[in-house]
């Protein structure tokens, strides 16, 4: 899955809505607040790595938890 989030993150950024790792953090928030599954999983990757936001076990569970009780 983090080859597909890495992916995601650099299509965008060739896309030009996206220039960094703290950007997709931003937008994966957005959508993850919104109740968005592929958000929720990918922000708790996020969390998990360290990747734009800091390093946070406790909230990468709590977004994995989130994006699971959706399937």
């Amino acid at each position: 899955m983090k080859k597909l989030r890495t992916a995601l993150v650099m299509c965008l950024k060739a896309q030009g809505f996206i220039q960094d790792h703290e950007e997709a953090a931003k937008f994966n928030r957005k959508f993850a607040e919104r109740g968005v599954a592929d958000a929720q999983y990918s922000l708790g990757g996020m969390y998990a790595l360290g990747e734009g936001v800091i390093q946070d076990y406790k909230e990468a569970a709590k977004w994995y938890r989130k994006a699971a009780e959706q399937g």
